[in-house]
C-alpha cells in the first residue's frame, strides 16, 4: 500500500529548465518560420516625388472623408492628405497661406496627430500647428519649444496636449484656452516621446504621463506638478515609441535597441521583452484589445505578435528600408493597415483574416467577419445563416477577465472565465478588520500590508482568507483580532 503521507517529489531544476529551453526553441522556429515568409501583397497608395527625402509620420483622418495625412521632411518639409481609396488625383497640401511660398513647417515633420476635424503636426523648427482638415487652414501655432520636437500625445477628456523636444522639456498645450506650460524639466536628458494617460476621477491621485528618453529610461511624471512618479530601466538606446494597454495597466516601449518592452505601470518592473527585430523599432499599435501588437522597424517589416508570449503571428514586407510611421484605418471590409517608409512609399494592407488590424476585437460586427468568416471564435458554430445574432450572445468568445483594471490578464470564454473570475487574485476583497469598522476594498495582493497598517496586531492574511474572505468575521467573533 502507498503511504498516503508521502509527498510525490517536485521536477528537478534541471528538468524544468530543459523543459523551458525547448518551448523557447520552438516558439522561436516557429516565429522563424513566420518572419521569413509573410505577407507581400501590399499596394502603393501614394509614392513621393524625387525631391522629397522620405515619408517621417502617418495619420488617419475620417471626416469630412477617409484620408491619410502624411508628413515629409528634409527637401520638401510639407505635410500632405491623401484619400485613403486613391480617387484623388493630386494630394491636398496643408499649408499656412495659398499666397505664401514656404508651406506651414520650415523643418523635418516629425509627429502627426488626428482629431477628427483637426490634425496637429510637430517638427524640428520646434513648432506645433494646428490644420483644419477640411480645407488645410491653419488654426493656431505654438513655438515655445528652443529646440526640435520628437514626439505628441493628446489627451481628449482635458483637451491637453503634450509635446516633447530635444530642450530637454516636457510641456502641455492646453486646446480650451491655448495656454502652453512647462510640465516637466528636470529630467536632464532629451526627450524623444510621450504618452498621456487619463486624468483620474479621484483628486488625489496623479495624473500620470510617460518619456522616452534618448540613453533609454522611461519617466513617469505627474501632468499637473511634474513630479517624478516611477522611472522604467531596461533599454539601452532612444526610445522612440510609447503604447498605452489601458485595460491591464501596462504600457508597451519601441526602441533604437532593436526590442520592444512590455511594463507594470504600478511596479516598473519590465514583464516581457520582444526581439524578432534586426533594427530599431520606430512605431507601435496594440490590436485586438490589447492581445497583440503591431511594430514597425528600420529592417523593412511590420510584424504582428502575441503581446503575452512573443509568437509572431504575421510579418508584412513591401518597403524597401525603414518604416517610420504606421495608422490603422476603418474600410468597408475591415480596419487596413498604412504603412510610411524611407523609401518615400505609402502603402496599405487589406485584411486577410478576422480582426487583423482591429484595435479592439469584434464580436459579431467585424466588417471582414461578415463578408468572409464562416465560424464563431468561440464555439466554432458555422455561421453561415445568422453569424450576428449568434455570436453576440455567443458566451465562448474569449474576452477580458472583469478585474483587468487591477492587473489581471487572463483572456479566457465561457465557464472557464466564470471560474477563473471568482478565484482571480485581484478581485476586490474587504479588509478583515472590517468587522471593526474598516470600509477599504482593493485587489488581494494588496490587503495583508493595509491590514497590518489599521490593527497592528491583525495576523498576516492566509491563502482561506484570501479565497472566502469569510476567516477574518471569524477571528472577530472569536475575539482573536
Amino acid at each position: 500500500m502507498f503511504d498516503t503521507a508521502t509527498s510525490v517529489p517536485a521536477r528537478s531544476a534541471w528538468l524544468e529548465g530543459t523543459l523551458r529551453a525547448q518551448e523557447k526553441e520552438c516558439r522561436d522556429q516557429l516565429s522563424k518560420d513566420i518572419l521569413g515568409t509573410g505577407r507581400r501583397d501590399s499596394t502603393v497608395l501614394w509614392k513621393a516625388s524625387s525631391d522629397e527625402a522620405s515619408c517621417n509620420c502617418v495619420s488617419s483622418v475620417l471626416d469630412p472623408s477617409p484620408s491619410i495625412c502624411i508628413g515629409l521632411g528634409n527637401a520638401t518639409t510639407k505635410v500632405l492628405r491623401v484619400s485613403i481609396d486613391g480617387s484623388k488625383p493630386a494630394p491636398q497640401v496643408l499649408k499656412v497661406d495659398a499666397h505664401e511660398e514656404f508651406r506651414g513647417h520650415r523643418g523635418y515633420v516629425s509627429c502627426i496627430l488626428s482629431l477628427t476635424k483637426l490634425v496637429i503636426t510637430g517638427s524640428f523648427d520646434g513648432t506645433v500647428c494646428i490644420w483644419r482638415v477640411e480645407d488645410g487652414l491653419l488654426m493656431g501655432i505654438s513655438d515655445h519649444h528652443q529646440g526640435p520636437i520628437h514626439n505628441l500625445s493628446f489627451d481628449m477628456q482635458s483637451r491637453s496636449l503634450f509635446s516633447v523636444s530635444s530642450d530637454k522639456t516636457l510641456r502641455c498645450l492646453d486646446l480650451n484656452n491655448g495656454n502652453s506650460r512647462v510640465v516637466c524639466n528636470n529630467l536632464g536628458r532629451e526627450i524623444m516621446c510621450c504618452m498621456a494617460t487619463p486624468r483620474p476621477h479621484y483628486p488625489n491621485l496623479p495624473w500620470a504621463i510617460y518619456a522616452g528618453s534618448e540613453d533609454g529610461m522611461i519617466f513617469g511624471v505627474d501632468g499637473d506638478t511634474g513630479k517624478k512618479l516611477i522611472k522604467f530601466t531596461g533599454h539601452t538606446d532612444i526610445v522612440q515609441k510609447l503604447a498605452l494597454l489601458g485595460a491591464a495597466g501596462q504600457m508597451l516601449s519601441g526602441c533604437r535597441d532593436n526590442s520592444v518592452r512590455r511594463w507594470c505601470l504600478r511596479s516598473g518592473s519590465c514583464l516581457f521583452t520582444y526581439t524578432s527585430h534586426t533594427g530599431p523599432v520606430f512605431d507601435l499599435i496594440p490590436i485586438r484589445s490589447g492581445s497583440e501588437c503591431l511594430s514597425a522597424s528600420k529592417d523593412g517589416t511590420v510584424q504582428r505578435w502575441d503581446i503575452v508570449t512573443g509568437l509572431v503571428q504575421q510579418t508584412y514586407h513591401g518597403h524597401n528600408g525603414a518604416i517610420f510611421g504606421m495608422c490603422i484605418t476603418p474600410s468597408p471590409v475591415g480596419c487596413k493597415l498604412v504603412t510610411a517608409g524611407r523609401d518615400r512609399t505609402l502603402r496599405v494592407w487589406q485584411p486577410l483574416e478576422e480582426c487583423e488590424f482591429c484595435v479592439t476585437r469584434c464580436i459579431g460586427s467585424c466588417p471582414y467577419v461578415r463578408q468572409t468568416v464562416q465560424r464563431c471564435l468561440g464555439c466554432e458554430v458555422d455561421l453561415t445563416a445568422s453569424q450576428g445574432e449568434h455570436r453576440r450572445g455567443c458566451t465562448e468568445v474569449p474576452r477580458p477577465c472583469q478585474f483587468a483594471q487591477f492587473g489581471c490578464e487572463e483572456m479566457l470564454g465561457g465557464k472557464d472565465m466564470v471560474t477563473h473570475e471568482s478565484l482571480c487574485d485581484f478581485r476586490p476583497m474587504r479588509c478583515p478588520n472590517s468587522i471593526l469598522g474598516c470600509p477599504h476594498e482593493a485587489p488581494a495582493p494588496n490587503i495583508p500590508a493595509h491590514a497590518l497598517c489599521y490593527n497592528p496586531r491583525a495576523p498576516a492574511l492566509v491563502e482561506s482568507e484570501r479565497r472566502g474572505f469569510q476567516c477574518g468575521k471569524e477571528d472577530a467573533a472569536n475575539g482573536r483580532l
